[in-house]
């Protein structure tokens, strides 16, 4: 029973200087000078300038038009290469054996 009361003191105690601790501690944020920060000041952005209107020449230059040429070509050869394909008729066996022996190899345990 004495073990019970000295714990419970003691705990108390611990209690009672925590509490005064925080008071102090709010005591002095309440006697700190706390000023709100002011928002900065912003710079005037100047307003965007546009680029000039480009003028279009006479000719394009070889360079310019080799590329644009090579980038059409791209475009058809990849649309034809998403056309549809036809699908292999091809009727397969099922191995069980294989498959056993495949599924050993992926299935081994690290070392």
């Amino acid at each position: 029973m004495e073990n019970i009361l000295i714990t419970l003191v003691l705990v108390g105690g611990l209690i009672y200087n925590i509490y005064n601790n925080y008071k102090k501690e709010m005591e002095k944020t309440a006697k700190r000078d706390v000023r709100t920060p002011t928002p900065p000041v912003s710079a005037q952005v100047p307003p965007m300038r546009t680029p000039p209107p480009v003028i279009a020449m006479g000719s394009i230059p070889a360079e310019v038009s080799h590329i644009q040429k090579y980038k059409s070509e791209k475009k058809n050869v990849s649309k034809q290469s998403l056309a549809v394909q036809p699908l292999e008729d091809e009727i397969t066996a099922f191995d069980l054996r294989q498959a056993v022996i495949y599924a050993t190899i992926l299935d081994r345990p690290h070392k």
